[in-house]
């Protein structure tokens, strides 16, 4: 080991050492931020949009609330700079709720042939759109549309024009994306953003829960009202609370009817009459009897009742009514 005296004569000459070695440094430190200045979109990702050859890069490289420049490079198919084209540049954000939908429109200038400038302003952070229209004189027209963020870093290509021979969203490098039509393209920032998943196809039983407001009700198709058409009082229910299972024929209630008891009485007169006293004869009905039967038929009192009232000759006081069809009550109105 070299001693420090013989290395250094001097304190002196060992802090100029120190010094100079600083001032070297910075120097170089120095030299190295002014090499790392805007390079004209050098080395921005290259898209085939149309006929042309689009690089895009925001200035500041995050967007920032405030105003914003897009540095828009624009080649033909021969990798020549674009120069006189017309082009327009609209960053918007759209509807959301209330909010309505925001644009900036960006001022444009070409820079220098193929380089262009657009200052645009953007009034919130969130997800942004961008919209580059490029149209030159006697060429075909194309469109390209970027995503700026103020939560990220750079410009993400979403789509554009079809470039020929060319899938429309092909993004990337200078290379093209091969498809069919209607294809959609989306970047793996966006697919993060809302929530895609991708998964290998294969069979299996896809089951859910569903959770919805509803109301039962009867089948009012099946429903039979049963209401009496002749005035009278209960004099028994046999359906006595609402729910209980009834088959059809089965009694319901019980009936005393005076209108009831005249026309069955008016039946078996009749009857006695047309019969030459026999009630229950085979001799055919009066008009009396027809008329009185028919009576009792509209008040819908089976035939068979009908027919066990003139065999046996005595008019019923209550008469059962049935029901028509088997059932559950799920209304009852009398007591």
């Amino acid at each position: 080991m070299i001693p420090l005296e013989k290395l250094v004569p001097g304190r002196r000459a060992f802090v100029a050492i120190l010094v100079l070695l600083a001032h070297a440094a910075l120097a170089a430190s120095v030299m190295l931020v002014a090499g790392c200045g805007d390079r004209g979109g050098a080395g921005a990702p290259v898209q085939l949009v149309g006929a042309y050859r689009i690089s895009v890069i925001n200035r500041p490289s995050r967007p920032t609330v405030g105003d914003n420049t897009l540095l828009i490079s624009i080649k033909d198919a021969a990798g020549k700079p674009v120069a006189g084209a017309s082009v327009e540049a609209m960053v918007s954000m759209p509807a959301m709720g209330a909010m309505p939908r925001m644009e900036s429109k960006g001022t444009v200038k070409e820079a220098r042939p193929g380089r262009y400038e657009a200052r645009y302003g953007i009034s919130m952070n969130g997800d942004w759109t961008a919209e580059v229209s490029i149209t030159m004189p006697g060429g075909s027209p194309a469109r390209a549309t970027y995503r700026l963020s103020t939560s990220t870093d750079d410009v993400l290509f979403e789509g554009g024009t079809a470039a020929p021979g060319a899938a429309a969203g092909s993004s990337g490098s200078e290379r093209a994306i091969p498809g069919v039509a209607g294809e959609i393209v989306i970047d793996t920032a966006r697919r993060q953003e809302i929530g895609i998943r991708t998964e290998a196809i294969g069979r299996r039983r896809l089951t859910t829960t569903i959770r919805a407001a509803g109301k039962v009700a009867y089948d009012e198709t099946r429903r039979s009202e049963i209401s009496l058409k002749f005035s009278g009082w209960a004099r028994e229910i046999h359906v006595d609370y609402t729910g209980m299972l009834v088959r059809a024929g089965e009694p319901l209630l019980s009936v005393y009817s005076p209108e009831l008891l005249a026309t069955q009485r008016e039946l078996l007169e009749a009857l006695r009459s047309s019969g030459g006293g026999r009630v229950g004869g085979a001799a055919p009905d009066s008009a009396m009897a027809a008329a009185a039967r028919q009576r009792l038929l509209l008040w819908d009192i089976p035939p068979g009742r009908i027919d066990a009232i003139a065999r046996s000759g005595i008019a019923q006081e209550t008469v059962p009514i049935p029901a028509p069809m088997s059932g559950v009550v799920v209304e009852k109105n009398v007591v």
